[in-house]
C-alpha cells in the first residue's frame, strides 16, 4: 500500500526513534523525507539559545523553517506528524492546497494536554492517534493507539541478569521521591537497583539553590544522557524495569512497551496498565506511588511468555501498518 508513496515525516529527534520509523516506512517501499519538528542548528549551545528566545522572534524562525519544506519539488501522498508542538496552522493549510490528494496523519506520544498546539491543527488531519486513552475520551476524533518497541528490543536474547531493578528516565514530578523509596525496598529485599535519573547539572543547581525544589545532593542524579546502545545493554542485563509515569499522564510510556518487547518484568506506578491486553500480574507489579511495596510474586517467579500476537501488535512494524491503515488484524 505504501510502495512508491512519498511521505513527509515530521517528528522530534528523540533518541533514534525517528530513524527507525523512517527506515521501517522505507522497507514498505515508501520514499520518506524527514524533518525535525523544530528548527535546529548544529550546535547544542545555539539550539538552547534558539529555543529560549522570545516567542514572537522564535515564531519567525519556525515560519521560515516550515516554508522551506513547501518549496520541495515533490508531490507528497502523506504528511506523518508526531507531536507537532510548534508546527504552524498556516503551514498545514498551504501543504493541503499544494498537495490536493495528500492524507494527513498525526500521532501523539505525549498527552494532548501537554501539547496545546494540537488543538489548533487537529481538524486538518484525516487520522489522529494518541498513546493516551484519556485523549480519545476527551476528543472523539482521536483514536487510542499505544506506543511501540523497536526491533533491537525483540532481539534481546540475554536472560542472565546482573541488575534486579532498573530505572532509566529524566527527572520530573515525584520521580526522585519514588526512586528513594524503591531504593529502600531493594535494600530491604536484598535486590540490586540501578538508577539513572537524568538531570543536567545546571538544572540541578537551579532547582536546588534558586527554586529550593529539593535538599538532596547530586548523588541521586546523572547528568549524562544514555545513548540507545547503552540503554539496550542495561535493559538486557536487568530482570525488572521500573516505570514512573508523570502523575498527569494515563498512557503507557515508551519504556513500558520496550520492556514488553524485551520480555522483562515491570514495576510501574501506572494503574492503567491493567486495561492492556499484555497485563499479567505475574510479570507486572503495580505500585502505589504513596505506599511503595514490591510484591514477592514478581521477584520469585519466572517471566511468563505472552501470546505471539501481543508481541506483534506492539512492534514498530505493526504500529506503522495500523496507523497507515495497511493492517486490519493482529493475526
Amino acid at each position: 500500500m505504501l510502495k512508491n508513496k512519498n511521505i513527509l515525516f515530521i517528528s522530534p529527534e528523540f533518541f533514534n526513534y525517528h530513524k527507525y520509523i523512517k527506515r521501517k516506512l522505507e522497507s514498505f517501499g515508501a520514499k520518506v523525507d524527514f524533518f525535525n519538528e523544530r528548527p535546529t542548528i548544529n550546535s547544542k549551545t545555539l539550539n538552547h539559545f534558539l529555543n529560549n528566545i522570545p516567542k514572537h522572534i522564535y515564531s519567525l524562525f519556525v515560519k521560515r523553517y516550515f516554508d522551506k519544506m513547501l518549496k520541495k519539488n515533490k508531490e507528497y501522498d502523506y504528511l506523518f506528524l508526531i507531536r507537532g508542538e510548534v508546527i504552524p496552522e498556516e503551514f498545514i493549510k498551504k501543504l493541503k492546497n499544494k498537495h490536493r490528494n495528500i492524507k494527513l496523519i498525526m500521532y501523539q506520544w505525549d498527552s494532548i494536554n501537554n501539547n496545546p498546539n494540537v488543538l489548533n491543527i487537529i481538524d486538518y488531519f484525516d487520522f489522529v492517534y494518541s498513546f493516551d486513552y484519556k485523549d480519545s475520551i476527551l476528543n472523539k476524533t482521536v483514536k487510542f493507539r499505544p506506543l511501540f518497541f523497536i526491533d533491537p528490543y525483540k532481539n534481546i536474547k540475554k536472560r542472565f541478569t546482573s541488575i534486579d531493578v532498573l530505572f532509566i528516565g529524566s527527572y520530573h514530578s515525584d520521580r526522585l521521591k519514588i526512586i528513594k523509596e524503591i531504593n529502600n525496598e531493594c535494600e530491604r529485599l536484598n535486590l540490586s537497583f540501578y538508577n539513572h535519573l537524568y538531570l543536567p547539572k545546571i538544572s540541578f543547581l537551579k532547582k536546588k539553590y534558586l527554586e529550593r525544589e529539593f535538599n538532596d545532593g547530586f548523588e541521586w542524579f546523572n547528568n549524562n544522557k544514555l545513548n540507545e546502545k547503552q540503554i539496550i545493554n542495561l535493559i538486557s542485563k536487568s530482570k525488572i524495569i521500573l516505570d514512573i509515569q508523570h502523575p498527569d499522564q494515563t498512557g503507557l510510556t515508551m519504556r513500558t512497551i520496550e520492556a514488553i518487547g524485551a520480555k522483562k518484568k515491570i514495576i510501574t506506578t501506572n494503574h492503567n496498565i491493567k486495561k492492556y491486553d499484555f497485563y499479567n500480574k505475574n510479570n507486572i507489579n503495580i505500585i502505589d506511588r504513596n505506599n511503595i511495596q514490591i510484591k514477592e510474586q514478581v521477584l520469585s517467579s519466572n517471566y511468563k511468555e505472552l501470546p505471539k500476537k501481543i508481541y506483534k501488535k506492539y512492534s514498530l512494524e505493526f504500529w506503522l501498518k495500523e496507523i497507515f491503515g495497511t493492517e486490519n488484524g493482529y493475526g
